[in-house]
């Protein structure tokens, strides 16, 4: 019940912002959810009795959470870029 209510917030407020607000928290909860399932998968591969699919699980569990580092250093950067006034000579 709260998600459905929390969902019909969000698409009643989607219309406030802009598109590059939009994008930023698609992003922000895209790396959540990939912290979340590289997280889980970690914890599942210490259950697997196959060493090769440990190996597996853990690779795709790195690869998530590279993923992850990835998205937030574009996000990292894109604040960069916009929090700085620019420069008078620019052009």
């Amino acid at each position: 019940m709260f998600n459905q209510l929390n969902l019909q917030h969000q698409e009643n407020s989607d219309h406030l912002l802009t598109p590059e607000q939009k994008l930023k928290a698609e992003l922000i909860g895209l790396v959540s959810k990939l912290e979340h399932n590289s997280r889980r998968a970690f914890t599942d591969a210490k259950s697997e009795t196959n060493e090769m699919g440990k190996r597996l699980i853990e690779h795709g569990a790195m690869c998530m959470f590279n993923c992850a580092l990835s998205i937030k250093e574009v996000l990292k950067h894109y604040e960069q870029l916009t929090s700085q006034p620019p420069l008078k000579d620019q052009f």
